[in-house]
């Protein structure tokens, strides 16, 4: 009997808030107030994927065909480009070369070549077009996110020191039960 009153005037003593007085809930048991003497965050890790779509423009080339103009490497224009090509060098070349029959044949048969050659470009960029599409696909970021799940909370009560893991952070002074029992 000794010690269960001794146990209870021991508990009677504790620090307590004079605008919180202990509120009995049994005769063993009742709260106080104790003193919070440290608060620190436990943070959680985690990692946040965020799906989204990055488009970007490509170059293709499209060729249109029709039936009177078919695409083939070997497309060779008809004697026109060349007569026409053959007459403007061979009329460059006799005036550079002073009337030299060899430079206005050369001049003649580069004119023809050239005419030719630019004909069959020509012909092919008409119906071979560079186009642009936009092609699109989605990429996932990563980013590391924390979050503060709860706080581990040290508190004093009665000259001890304890620690209680709590869910919002707490006031300069927490609420503790106080539950009182004989040894026997």
């Amino acid at each position: 009997m000794k010690r269960f009153l001794l146990a209870v005037c021991i508990i009677a003593s504790a620090p307590v808030r004079a605008d919180h007085p202990p509120v009995p809930t049994s005769p063993q048991t009742y709260y106080v107030y104790a003193d919070v003497v440290d608060v620190d965050p436990i943070i959680k890790h985690r990692i946040v994927r965020t799906p989204r779509e990055v488009c970007e423009p490509t170059r293709y080339a499209h060729h249109h065909h029709d039936h009177d103009a078919p695409i083939d490497r070997d497309f060779e224009p008809g004697p026109g480009p060349s007569i026409i090509g053959g007459l403007i060098g061979g009329l460059i070349g006799h005036q550079f070369s002073h009337g030299k029959k060899a430079l206005t044949i050369a001049a003649a048969i580069a004119g023809a070549s050239i005419a030719k050659a630019t004909a069959r470009q020509n012909r092919n960029e008409r119906y071979s077009r560079r186009h642009q599409r936009t092609e699109c696909r989605t990429i996932t970021d990563k980013e590391l996110v924390k979050s503060t799940v709860g706080y581990r909370v040290t508190y004093d009560y009665h000259g001890r020191r304890f620690v209680k893991e709590m869910d919002s952070y707490p006031d300069e002074q927490i609420r503790v039960r106080v539950q009182v029992s004989p040894e026997f």
